[in-house]
């Protein structure tokens, strides 16, 4: 009898066990992107987007992924007329596409973001619509100011880290990434073809057990 209790002793012990393992593994590869953002009040619009079109959804899975959103501001700073009328006409397939063309299938933490030199890279809308198109440029300039641009929109800068801790890395950036293939090129942009940068192949960083939110970007 004595045998058998302790049998079922240890029995329920591993199972619990189990369960605590499982519960750890599930909260830290279901992120919930659309709760992070709600705490940043300057992210309402890519909030919206993200949860309307199902984005958050995807990005639940597991893999890296690193996010560079747009603030509202950026949204509303839309300068040029022809920009400005074309995101306001996008069908919902094309948001999605607009959207996931600020993000990248790989974790970058802000050390490794200020790294960089200079990347090209594809987002996952190359994924998804064409393989050679929709990428986007990554620099940092003295360790400090880092930079995204496309063909048609540069100098757009990386202000905050939101979040970052493995599988996903989330920052603001000062506009919106209008990607090539859905705005075409305008003359007030003054961007050089993407085959004057020299890329470097942009590699998914190792694990980072640290967890943090808020860092300013110089």
């Amino acid at each position: 009898m004595a045998q058998i209790r302790i049998t079922l002793f240890f029995f329920f012990f591993f199972f619990f066990f189990l369960f605590f393992l499982l519960s750890i593994t599930l909260s830290s590869t279901s992120l919930n992107v659309t709760t992070v953002l709600s705490y940043s009040e300057d992210l309402s619009i890519t909030t919206n987007f993200i949860s309307t079109l199902g984005i958050d959804a995807e990005l639940q899975d597991g893999s890296n992924f690193t996010l560079f959103l747009p603030t509202d501001t950026a949204f509303n700073n839309l300068s040029a007329a022809s920009d400005t009328y074309k995101f306001h006409s996008l069908l919902p397939f094309q948001q999605y596409n607009l959207i996931k063309a600020h993000m990248i299938r790989a974790y970058i933490t802000p050390t490794d973001l200020q790294s960089i030199k200079i990347v090209q890279t594809q987002t996952l809308s190359s994924e998804s619509v064409d393989l050679d198109g929709y990428l986007l440029n990554i620099t940092a300039i003295n360790n400090s100011v880092v930079e995204l641009q496309t063909p048609i929109v540069h100098h757009s800068i990386v202000t905050r880290a939101v979040y970052y801790r493995q599988p996903i890395a989330i920052y603001t950036v000062t506009k919106v990434l209008l990607p090539k293939e859905m705005f075409g090129i305008h003359k007030h942009y003054h961007a050089p073809p993407l085959s004057q940068i020299r890329p470097h192949i942009l590699r998914p960083q190792p694990p980072n057990s640290g967890v943090s939110s808020g860092c300013e970007f110089s």
